[in-house]
């Protein structure tokens, strides 16, 4: 349902460039103002696709949309007829994207993933491919190793901190143009704490809303200063963009009084 509000709330979204734009679509459709700050540039490692393994895999890890979203070339045949397992919708919609034809997302955390792992397959049925980023915060392969699977870690792209905001975000922080600010990772929030810093504007982060996916990702900021905090119900995209939108009627129903 679109917004029937006169105001409207404006908004930036630090995630990276692919789950941003997806976000700021249906934040604008709602009638909102939006602006992407991506704190993290995602890069593929490059040629990753040609150094799977040829095993017969019993399934494929994903616990981001990024590790799939950009292959630096086609990925081979067999391994697109293992099933994805993946953490959520928007990784699922990469997998897809990426050619696998057997999709399934558990539409929760790596804990779900792990739990949905455990319950639908066993250790003899084969090894499992994880391909993932450099910088992981869950401890993913290890708990699956330790559960006895065999675990092919492939490393399929770094994300880079930005250091500097632009000028244009910069400014519209200070002038106070900008009411929330969506983080979906703890890493993000702590790029994006270290940007303001390095610009002396750490004191904005008082005024400003922050619409997070979870406390972890939360943390950073405030203990930067952010005090008018929201976390979304679960920590997915899709309950990220709800609780944003939920926040963004209710700051622009307080700008009509």
């Amino acid at each position: 349902m679109e917004s029937e509000i006169d105001a409207v709330a404006s908004i930036l979204i630090l995630r990276p460039e692919r789950e941003a734009a997806r976000m700021a679509k249906e934040i604008r459709r709602h009638g909102h103002e939006c602006r992407i700050a991506p704190m993290l540039e995602i890069v593929p490692v490059g040629g990753w696709p040609e150094t799977v393994p040829e095993l017969p895999f019993a399934a494929v890890i994903l616990t981001s949309a990024n590790a799939v979203a950009n292959p630096a070339g086609a990925l081979p045949a067999s391994l697109l007829e293992a099933s994805a397992l993946c953490v959520g919708r928007s990784t699922a919609d990469a997998a897809k994207e990426a050619g696998f034809q057997k999709v399934v997302s558990v539409d929760g955390t790596a804990d779900d993933l792990l739990a949905h792992v455990l319950a639908t397959l066993r250790p003899e049925d084969g090894p499992l491919l994880y391909l993932a980023g450099r910088d992981r915060t869950a401890d993913l392969e290890t708990r699956l190793e330790e559960a006895g699977f065999r675990v092919v870690l492939l490393e399929t792209y770094r994300a880079e901190k930005r250091r500097r905001l632009d000028a244009e975000t910069l400014a519209g922080l200070r002038a106070g143009r900008l009411d929330i600010v969506v983080t979906a990772s703890a890493r993000t929030s702590a790029t994006f704490a270290e940007c303001l810093a390095a610009d002396a504007a750490s004191e904005v982060l008082g005024d400003l809303a922050i619409a997070a996916i979870s406390e972890a990702a939360a943390l950073p900021l405030v203990r930067a200063g952010a005090v008018k905090v929201s976390v979304a119900d679960r920590p997915s995209g899709d309950s990220l963009l709800s609780q944003t939108l939920s926040l963004a009627e209710t700051i622009a129903r307080g700008k009509t009084n």
